[in-house]
């Protein structure tokens, strides 16, 4: 399917220029003026990918998974730790407070 009217490049260029005069006109008026409603909702219809309202959007973050640290712990045992231990008895563990 054939244009019905396919504008010329420089009559294109005044279009382009034309539609952004609109649209710095209307935002300049949305500013100063206090009934600024009707004109935002003109962009937002016109603009929407500029001026349209969006769905709320949830933004998930995920945390990364932290794996524990291993930990290593060396005991030394002689014969002097045994018989401590059946001399004087097993140490008693810190209480934490």
């Amino acid at each position: 399917m054939r244009p019905l009217f396919k504008a010329p490049r420089k009559s294109r260029a005044s279009i382009m220029r034309a539609r952004g005069r609109f649209k710095a006109r209307v935002c300049r008026s949305i500013i100063e003026d206090r009934d600024w409603r009707a004109r935002l909702e003109l962009l937002s219809r016109i603009y929407p990918d500029e001026f349209a309202k969006t769905e709320p959007r949830v933004i998930v973050v995920q945390e990364p998974v932290h794996e524990p640290t291993p930990v290593i712990v060396n005991v030394i045992r002689d014969a002097e730790s045994d018989a401590a231990v059946e001399l004087f008895g097993k140490r008693p563990k810190p209480s934490i407070c």
